[in-house]
């Protein structure tokens, strides 16, 4: 069967990648053998400025650079990888490839070499993450950005079928979403509405942190997660995780998309964060004879964490606040977070 792999290599797109950080690396190479064994050669260049040692690791990828989740072991290793590595050229890594993936194909493999020393630059604003500069969903395509030490999704997630907004989301196994007024163009463009039973795909309601309807490898964002984000982008909000209710214009300005094609109002957004936040609103339980029905689209954004049914909202004039919700019957957006920092 490796011989499988490797003519599906040799067809395929065979790239090296060069992680071009604090140190740099370039000239990367991916050479198959001839002896049609699966070993590949990996050949790169490295510089750290500083003359410090790095540590250098191997990630791959199995849809052409869209994920980087193709597993790589350090078993099936040797040469210039690891912790220890100095600066130089032509420096030589040999994967066996076969012995970590048999009798799989893999038609268009992508690696990255990936030198770090410790040093951990902040990114400039709007920058994407590393290593997941787009991430592929259930047939949706999402931005990321980095914001601080946290790698978000730049859109809200749009998984699931649309059902009508008279029905209440159950456990049936069928993932299900809401678009505002019954539209499916509002998903598209302000992502679906989850009851949050939905959201956390039926996790146990202690799950803080569960990944959710989110892809393997991101979650659904904790309260703890919601406040390093508020709080980096106002660091005067206090005590942030043991308030029972926040405030903050400060953040909620740099959270929002600017001008008004998703908003009424907009006076003070920057995005300086690259959120990207629009205005989505909510579907909602109103009571009675009255039933469920959608409001505040253009106006507000609602997002839910997974710590107790508690949820984040931005208005109109950029007002980020957090409040428990008790109404069953409220759908809010979903925005994911990477598991680890970027």
């Amino acid at each position: 069967m490796r011989l499988m792999i490797l003519s599906l290599l040799l067809l395929g797109v065979i790239t090296g990648i060069a992680q071009n950080n604090a140190p740099g690396v370039s000239n990367v190479l991916v050479s198959p053998r001839s002896d049609c064994s699966s070993v590949l050669d990996i050949y790169y260049d490295v510089l750290d400025q500083d003359g410090d040692t790095m540590t250098v690791t191997l990630e791959a990828s199995s849809d052409g650079g869209a994920n980087w989740v193709l597993g790589v072991g350090a078993a099936n290793l040797s040469g210039d990888f690891g912790p220890g590595v100095i600066s130089g050229i032509v420096k030589h890594i040999v994967w066996d490839l076969g012995a970590d993936h048999p009798d799989e194909i893999i038609p268009e493999l992508k690696v990255k070499v990936v030198a770090e020393d410790g040093y951990a630059p902040t990114p400039t604003p709007q920058e994407p993450c590393l290593g997941a500069l787009t991430v592929n969903h259930e047939g949706q395509l999402y931005n990321t950005v980095a914001i601080g030490s946290q790698c978000w999704f730049r859109e809200n997630l749009n998984v699931g079928t649309m059902v009508n907004g008279s029905t209440n989301h159950t456990n049936n196994n069928v993932v299900e979403k809401y678009c505002y007024n019954n539209d499916a163009s509002n998903c598209a463009i302000f992502g679906g509405l989850y009851l949050w039973g939905e959201a956390m795909n039926y996790s146990p309601s202690t799950s803080t942190g569960a990944q959710g309807l989110c892809p393997p490898g991101w979650h659904i964002p904790s309260n703890a997660d919601w406040c390093e984000l508020v709080t980096l982008l106002d660091p005067s909000v206090p005590n942030c995780f043991f308030t029972t209710l926040i405030v903050s214009y400060s953040a909620g300005w740099k959270l929002k998309e600017t001008g008004t094609a998703y908003w009424y109002t907009n006076t003070n957004a920057t995005n300086s964060s690259g959120f990207s936040a629009r205005g989505g609103g909510q579907r909602r339980n109103f009571g009675g004879s009255y039933g469920y029905g959608f409001e505040y689209r253009y106006q507000n954004a609602y997002f839910w964490a997974s710590s107790s049914n508690l949820s984040y909202y931005l208005n109109s004039e950029g007002r980020v606040t957090r409040g428990a919700n008790t109404n069953v019957g409220t759908a809010y957006s979903i925005r994911c977070i990477r598991d680890s920092s970027w």
